[in-house]
């Protein structure tokens, strides 16, 4: 973890960290634009193995389990896709 990047973490401060990113641009230098770059990297990574988590859980359940196998198999969606699907919500409400 970067020093200053802990919780309530900066990434929140946008619901879309990439356009935050970019508007950020012109007053941070590169050094500390890598620095955000690579933990929202970081970021999607561990959203993507907890969607992974989810899914493996789900598969390993029997099929008198279906309530939560469903519901793991739901969470595990959501966690792997997030950033795909924050960033079309956030699109979808700017208008462009």
């Amino acid at each position: 973890m970067l020093k200053g990047l802990n919780t309530p973490h900066l990434l929140l401060a946008s619901p879309n960290p990439m356009r935050m990113i970019q508007n950020l641009n012109h007053l941070l230098a590169q050094q500390e634009l890598a620095k955000l770059f690579a933990e929202l990297d970081r970021n999607v990574v561990d959203l993507f193995k907890l969607g992974m988590s989810h899914y493996n859980f789900a598969v390993s359940l029997p099929n008198s389990e279906r309530r939560q196998k469903i519901s793991r198999l739901y969470l595990g969606q959501l966690d792997a896709d997030w950033p795909a699907t924050d960033t079309r919500r956030t699109d979808a409400k700017s208008g462009s």
